[in-house]
């Protein structure tokens, strides 16, 4: 083998090693979140109550970051039954968190929400619903609220929306609110899978940053590979 070939094949050598080094590196970036070093949203179990009715719920964290990556994800997720309170045939099911976070600082910008719940009766007559989110950030509370009627029994609802905080200022609380009434016995399930989400992730496509970290070592291989065919 000449010199030139041997020098040629060191190089190819040395191209192929960075190219394959680029794309771990960026495989890593896609699939390793970066870690929250901003405001923690409260969340375990004890901190929500279904009031209004019989029934139970709970919070979870479901990522350190989410649709803000300012935020923690968490979410609600529980089940109960509508119990006759008073007044012309109400029934009523609530279920509430409200909870503090770490108080760190929160630069003004969205926070998306989402929602997805089932109510279930074999009568089911016109049902209303609300949900709440909101967080107090620098003293003041913003919120976003959404409110309907379904008169289909086993109708899943849902939905999503975004709470637009316009000053930026330490977080100290959160609320997440799911609130029915009607005028016949009913159930309500938020299923752990799809839950009232607090700033849930809106998209699991590569930031462009990373596609760029992508791009080169693709290239690199392609090139590569059409000089072995040659």
């Amino acid at each position: 083998m000449s010199s030139p070939e041997r020098s040629e094949r060191f190089l190819a050598k040395q191209a192929t090693r960075l190219a394959l080094a680029v794309l771990a590196f960026a495989t890593l970036a896609v699939s390793t979140p970066l870690a929250n070093a901003g405001v923690i949203l409260g969340y375990g179990g004890s901190d929500c109550d279904a009031a209004l009715g019989s029934g139970t719920c709970s919070t979870v964290q479901e990522s350190s970051t989410g649709g803000n990556p300012g935020v923690n994800w968490v979410a609600m997720a529980g089940s109960g039954t509508a119990t006759y309170i008073s007044g012309p045939d109400n029934y009523y099911l609530e279920f509430t968190t409200f909870t503090d976070s770490n108080g760190a600082y929160l630069s003004a910008g969205t926070i998306p929400v989402a929602w997805n719940f089932t109510l279930s009766n074999a009568t089911l007559p016109n049902l209303y619903w609300s949900v709440q989110f909101q967080i107090t950030v620098g003293g003041d509370t913003y919120s976003f609220v959404q409110t309907g009627t379904t008169t289909t029994t086993g109708d899943t609802v849902s939905g999503t929306g975004s709470i637009n905080v316009t000053a930026g200022g330490e977080a100290s609380d959160y609320l997440i609110d799911l609130y029915t009434l009607s005028s016949a016995a009913y159930t309500v399930t938020v299923p752990g899978s799809g839950t009232l989400d607090l700033n849930p992730a809106t998209s699991s496509t590569p930031e462009p940053g990373t596609l760029l970290l992508i791009a080169p070592g693709v290239g690199v291989l392609l090139l590569l590979g059409r000089k072995k065919l040659k």
